[in-house]
């Protein structure tokens, strides 16, 4: 105990010990520390991110068949079971059936594809053009065997973090209510944090539902149209472009490339048709399959969604610009709920 002379001099000490901590919490300096601290932990912990957050979004996606299950009087973990032999099914016969054509056409296509893009060149017969590749095109193509390697690794880094996020996503999903509830608990305004979760899982699994729709969509009508063509490769050309429907904007126009290019093999007028074959299916798909398939989706700038994909595949790579657009659509349900409720 100290002596009751030191009490005042404690007392002064005590407040301007308050003082000073409350004004380095509110120092702009102090704010942009913990910011980039956060940025860094962001980045150094993304892989771990990564995972959490596909294992949320395929929770969230199966959802509403647990919700079907459990409606009709199914047993909890049973109901949580279902979805995934549903899924686990689906996927051993895509396995079975597609990816070996994938594997072998895939394989092709990288072997021949300098070939493929020097005779689109040939075609444009620019100065400009060709002193490009020469200059700047000619190293990637002469190494685009190398190129595979790691393009091969951010495949199996991205089946990684399915595999991983697979199993976490069942302790999700049989365990949903629970978090959700303890989430809401422990945060200052439990009744809006649960309406802000019931939007953003309405969001998510909206967008995985139509985004796997208008990408098989998609995927048909090109394979369709490309066989009807009759160019090599139409299956696997097809499959780009429906992955490629993942990344709004930037995708279309880079699932084009390869299949133009291929297309030059064959003659300029096929290329042509190519190109527009797939200007059809982008109006079509503008038009008439998005508005149907994508019944919830959360508006952003297109400019902001740009720079969300470029950001999110310069540090998470892939997987990082398939998933800026939903992170983005999360971070404006949250900031909207937020600048909405009373002060």
């Amino acid at each position: 105990m100290f002596h009751p002379c030191f009490t005042p001099l404690m007392s002064k000490w005590g407040m301007n010990i308050k003082q000073w901590s409350k004004g380095l919490l509110e120092h702009p300096l102090f704010k942009i520390l913990v910011v980039g601290f956060l940025l860094w932990v962001v980045y150094k912990t993304r892989f771990v991110l990564v995972t959490l957050f596909i294992s949320y979004i395929l929770a969230v996606s199966l959802l509403p068949i647990k919700n079907f299950l459990i409606k009709r009087k199914f047993p909890e973990i049973l109901s949580s079971i279902i979805p995934y032999i549903l899924l686990l099914s689906i996927l051993v016969l895509v396995i079975s059936f597609v990816v070996p054509t994938i594997v072998s056409q895939f394989t092709l296509l990288v072997q021949n594809f300098p070939n493929y893009l020097n005779d689109a060149v040939k075609f444009v017969g620019s100065d400009f053009v060709n002193e490009y590749i020469q200059n700047y095109a000619s190293p990637i193509l002469n190494n685009l065997g190398a190129n595979v390697i790691p393009l091969t690794r951010e495949i199996v880094k991205i089946t990684t973090y399915i595999a991983v996020g697979f199993a976490l996503s069942f302790y999700i999903l049989f365990s949903h209510d629970k978090l959700k509830n303890w989430i809401a608990k422990n945060l200052h305004d439990s009744d809006k944090t649960l309406v802000v979760i019931d939007q953003i899982e309405e969001g998510l699994g909206s967008w995985v539902r139509g985004q796997l729709g208008v990408a098989f969509i998609v995927g048909l009508m090109t394979w369709i149209a490309l066989l009807i063509v009759g160019i090599d490769f139409a299956l696997t050309l097809a499959i780009i472009t429906g992955i490629f429907e993942f990344i709004p904007y930037l995708g279309p126009l880079i699932a084009v490339v390869p299949a133009v290019a291929v297309g030059f093999s064959y003659s300029s007028s096929v290329a042509l048709t190519i190109l527009l074959v797939y200007g059809l299916i982008q109006l079509m798909e503008n038009n008439l399959i998005v508005p149907g398939v994508m019944k919830y989706s959360v508006k952003l700038s297109p400019i902001l969604v740009i720079l969300l994909i470029l950001v999110g595949g310069e540090i998470f790579g892939v997987i990082g610009a398939i998933l800026a657009v939903p992170v983005g659509a999360i971070v404006k349900i949250i900031s909207s709920n937020f600048k909405s409720s009373p002060t």
